[in-house]
């Protein structure tokens, strides 16, 4: 009975956490990239609503954007390019921004508790936020 309950507990993790740790529904790094290189300045990729923490997208070029309402907590974005990207309402919590690019970037109604800008840039042009409440 036991042997036939363990079992059955990793069958669920297995079907809850597919190969390479991902959870189902989130876009991986590579998922990622391949509608980035898809998108055009008319058709701009759109990841709004989607749970992206945790990923290391370090060096991307997330321009223009729509990361609407995304979870980018404990997120990896050092020197990535997010100048105009729509960032309202996302959850950066914790994301690691060292060196990156926010010009024109729309933050209203972001959650932003200890998130690392540290060398970013643009943040004076940043929309939806005070530069004296970074800190």
């Amino acid at each position: 009975m036991k042997k036939q309950l363990l079992s059955l507990m990793f069958s669920a993790v297995l079907t809850i956490v597919p190969a390479g740790g991902a959870i189902a529904g989130s876009p991986t790094v590579d998922d990622m990239q391949a509608q980035l290189d898809d998108a055009t300045v008319a058709q701009p990729a759109d990841f709004s609503g989607q749970d992206l923490s945790h990923l290391d997208l370090a060096g991307m070029d997330l321009s223009g954007v729509n990361l609407a309402g995304t979870d980018l907590s404990d997120a990896q974005l050092e020197n990535t390019r997010l100048q105009g990207a729509n960032l309202v309402g996302a959850r950066l919590d914790q994301a690691v921004l060292i060196g990156a690019n926010l010009t024109g970037a729309n933050l209203a109604d972001a959650s932003l508790v200890d998130v690392n800008f540290t060398d970013a840039e643009g943040l004076d042009s940043v929309m939806g936020i005070q530069i004296d409440n970074i800190g």
